[in-house]
């Protein structure tokens, strides 16, 4: 993946600054990197010491069907992405214009990658949580959890002190504050008050990440279902009613927040049903 990232970052500055070739440049550059990425991952397959072969397998629709119930609650996240800012644009179209929507626009490149590497650390889990929870070493099941919770807060916290604390670097990037004082310290303000959703994210991700690695899809499911569509729609509605614009950007806060507390109930839910499961 870093070299897939790196490659795409050179290529972009090739065919787009270097050679003018504009969008269509971006998409060459976006098609080589996974095409690198994906070179990265074939040579394990083709090394003489890997334990790992291609093989020609007949599945049962049964098989398909439980591995297409484990994969929809991370696929409910990634199309919750293309939601959430449907949502944000139709708000604030009413709110604040066009400037409502650049700042969002803004907004969203950053959320987006926060989001992404906390799915990243969900993505690194759940092999590991799967393979010893068939195992049934529970001890490791329950240090891996709390292992991916620790960094998920960590990188939760440094995401939301630098967007409280410096935001001006980053808006820095796509707004220029000189020839546009006005939009970038609407900016600024804003993505102090979006940071604030940074808190709870990665804990919400890392816990549904956690019931799918332990083929609990239905509380992975409800997890990715709530905290994508039905608390980001509740919370639009709600937050901007109650405070204005100012609502807009805290409603992602108060979501992620509901999302977090609905996961923490399943999962002592589960605990208490499943005591050999996740015991102390």
């Amino acid at each position: 993946m870093v070299v897939g990232a790196l490659v795409n970052i050179f290529l972009d500055y090739l065919f787009v600054l270097v050679f003018k070739w504009g969008i269509q440049g971006a998409a060459i550059a976006t098609g080589l990197s996974q095409l690198m990425s994906f070179s990265v991952f074939f040579t394990h397959f083709i090394v003489k010491k890997t334990s790992f072969r291609f093989v020609k397998i007949k599945p049962t629709f049964k098989e398909i069907l439980v591995l297409a119930k484990l994969g929809f609650a991370d696929s409910l996240t990634e199309f919750s992405i293309a939601f959430v800012i449907f949502m944000y644009n139709h708000i604030l179209i009413a709110k604040s214009g066009s400037e409502g929507l650049i700042i969002y626009t803004v907004i969203s490149y950053i959320s987006q990658l926060i989001l992404m590497t906390m799915i990243g650390i969900n993505q690194g889990m759940q092999p590991l949580v799967s393979l010893y929870y068939g195992k049934k070493a529970k001890q490791i099941c329950r240090y891996i959890l709390k292992v991916t919770l620790f960094s998920a807060i960590f990188l939760s916290l440094l995401a939301f002190l630098i967007g409280t604390i410096r935001p001006q670097p980053i808006v820095s990037l796509f707004i220029d504050s000189i020839e546009h004082p006005h939009l970038f310290d609407h900016g600024v303000y804003a993505f102090k008050l979006f940071s604030l959703s940074f808190l709870p994210l990665g804990m919400v991700i890392v816990f549904y990440g956690y019931f799918t690695a332990l083929a609990k899809t239905r509380y992975a499911i409800l997890i990715s279902l709530s905290r994508g569509y039905i608390f980001v729609f509740f919370s639009l509605l709600l937050m901007p009613f109650l405070f204005d614009e100012a609502g807009v950007w805290l409603s992602m806060a108060l979501s992620e927040t509901m999302a977090l507390v609905f996961a923490i109930v399943l999962y002592r839910k589960h605990k208490r049903s499943n005591p050999v499961t996740i015991s102390q």
